[in-house]
């Protein structure tokens, strides 16, 4: 695969506003608990988009992360009335660990190839940015496979710009 041809993203910082936000609210919670969001957007080429943020229904009786299938059909809903796809997952760790468990590998609603899934350490107290303090995974050929910092740091653009909020708590 040539450069010119690998996935670049593009971030709108209120994106990362409004998943900072979800992600710190559940784990400054009394008994803190992973948070997880949906990013939407769209794909032109190589590029895609983020053009919206979706805070979905968790299992609050789960120890991780955990979405009921209702939930997920809102999620799909939501996507398809903004005739978007789903980009991205976002989910946060108690600690440092940025990695993919086997649970997350496991309990992962949607496996697309592309999907990218960001992992986002300690309940995202400390923030999401630079993108690299995460770990950033996509989804091919059955796994989920964490890219390279570099390659975070080149193909993921975070920009001045504004997205939609979709709250289903």
């Amino acid at each position: 695969m040539s450069l010119k041809n690998l996935p670049q993203f593009v971030i709108p910082s209120q994106a990362v506003d409004y998943t900072e936000a979800v992600l710190r609210d559940y784990g400054s919670r009394r008994f803190p608990r992973e948070g997880f969001v949906y990013w939407g957007g769209s794909r032109n080429g190589d590029t895609s988009t983020i053009q919206l943020v979706i805070a979905p229904h968790l299992d609050p009786g789960f120890a991780g992360v955990r979405i009921s299938a209702m939930s997920n059909a809102s999620v799909v809903e939501a996507l398809s009335i903004r005739s978007m796809i789903e980009v991205a997952q976002v989910h946060t760790h108690p600690n440092g660990w940025v990695d993919h468990s086997c649970g997350d590998d496991r309990l992962a609603p949607f496996r697309i190839s592309g999907l990218i899934s960001i992992v986002v350490p300690h309940f995202c107290k400390r923030g999401m940015l630079p993108l690299q303090v995460c770990g950033v995974h996509r989804f091919t050929q059955d796994s989920f496979e964490r890219l390279s910092n570099y390659y975070v740091r080149r193909y993921f653009r975070i920009r001045e710009g504004s997205a939609f909020f979709c709250d289903l708590r």
